[in-house]
């Protein structure tokens, strides 16, 4: 009888643990099965690799904020952010390979972070025929013309470039002409395209433009056509950090006496170890940093998020990778206004978030006389100049929303 009752008594206490339990088990699927996933394709090995992995870094870094939250709400719920990064080793081959695996493999909902033209635009079909939402920051004109699920979140060179040329007149109005050096593909022909004509329309004479192949590490011969020219800067957007460093570095060799300007994002810390630290005093970049007196207070408190979280011997990455640091929360912003994970409602979303507080300041969406679309986020771009190792602000401007007119330069 003890027996019994005593059986009877143990098999309540197991039927009541298992209805206590099974809520908080059903919860945990629930709340486990509530992850957004977000995929990346960039460059995390080969040259250019230093760009990629501090682009996902940024990107990260931006989703922990998000999760810290307790992730994006949609209809009730939470949804934390998952990041899934491929390696496309900035060929166009990789990123389709890396697209196909994200969307069909992983289920991604969204890409965040292409910062490789070239690559990009081979991957771009396939994105908008399965309306992946995308934010991008790859410079190419044709990556945001005519699209519908494509954003782009950093400043290209065409918007960019004429901003940034403009304050170079006005605190070195003594450099009078130049010559643009960039990579032979969608990147540099972009950027070659968008430094010359902003020179031209502020006044700045352009001499020529040279191309390099991939995989290139002497100079020379492209040198020995430029020097006989004497413009007085060599600029080098949408050339990556290491390929900077290599060019000025045969540059003083050779004699040049000129000065360097890069107007989009190349990490001094890189560039000067390479190229001599000083051969670079003076740079001008387009890139970020936490130096200098106009340097906002959110951009420091990023910057020592970085720092816990990729250690010190990364530090020097962050101007490199920081400039898509917003993408996570404008995606995010819009993914709650939609209140929905219907792409076509959050892309309307998107459009209509109205001017955006962001850590750079304020940004808003832009480009329908240029990309038939207002996918083109306007926010301050950065001019700095390397002083004794390191980079200092000098003056965060204003893009331009309708860019200078297209001349032919190759």
């Amino acid at each position: 009888m003890k027996t019994t009752k005593g059986f009877i008594g143990v098999m309540f206490i197991l039927a009541l643990a298992i209805l206590l339990i099974a809520p908080s088990v059903e919860l945990a699927l629930a709340q486990e099965s509530q992850i957004l996933k977000i995929g990346g394709f960039n460059p995390r090995s080969g040259p250019a690799a230093s760009w990629g992995l501090n682009t996902d870094r940024a990107i990260d870094l931006g989703a922990d904020e998000w999760n810290k939250k307790g992730g994006v709400t949609i209809q009730g719920k939470k949804y934390k952010i998952e990041m899934i990064h491929e390696d496309d080793k900035a060929r166009a081959e990789e990123a389709v390979k890396a697209v196909n695996k994200l969307i069909y493999t992983d289920k991604v909902k969204f890409i965040a972070g292409p910062m490789m033209s070239s690559p990009f635009l081979a991957s771009a079909p396939i994105i908008e025929a399965t309306k992946t939402i995308t934010f991008v920051g790859c410079m190419a004109p044709a990556v945001l013309k005519d699209r519908k699920y494509i954003f782009r979140i950093t400043v290209p060179w065409n918007h960019a470039a004429p901003a940034f040329f403009k304050y170079v007149t006005k605190i070195r109005p003594n450099l009078k002409t130049s010559v643009h050096i960039s990579s032979n593909d969608a990147t540099g022909w972009s950027s070659t395209q968008a430094d010359n004509d902003s020179c031209v329309a502020v006044g700045i004479k352009v001499l020529g433009s040279e191309f390099y192949d991939a995989g290139t590490q002497d100079f020379t011969s492209m040198l020995a056509r430029i020097l006989p020219l004497k413009p007085d800067f060599l600029s080098f957007a949408g050339t990556p950090p290491n390929i900077t460093a290599l060019v000025i570095k045969q540059a003083r060799e050779l004699g040049y006496k000129g000065q360097f300007i890069h107007s989009s994002n190349c990490s001094p810390d890189v560039v000067g170890p390479i190229a001599g630290w000083e051969n670079i005093e003076g740079m001008l970049l387009g890139t970020f940093t936490i130096n200098g007196e106009k340097v906002p207070a959110t951009v420091k408190k990023i910057h020592n998020d970085w720092i816990a979280k990729y250690g010190q011997e990364n530090a020097g990455g962050f101007g490199d990778g920081i400039v898509q640091y917003p993408l996570i929360d404008i995606l995010s912003r819009g993914v709650e206004k939609a209140n929905s994970l219907d792409p076509d409602k959050i892309v309307t979303a998107l459009e209509n978030l109205g001017t955006m507080d962001t850590v750079f300041g304020k940004a808003r969406w832009g480009g329908m006389e240029t990309y038939n679309n207002n996918h083109q986020l306007l926010i301050p771009i950065w001019v700095s100049q390397v002083q004794n190792k390191k980079l200092v602000l000098l003056s965060l401007e204003e893009p331009w929303d309708v860019p200078p007119p297209e001349q032919k330069w190759r």
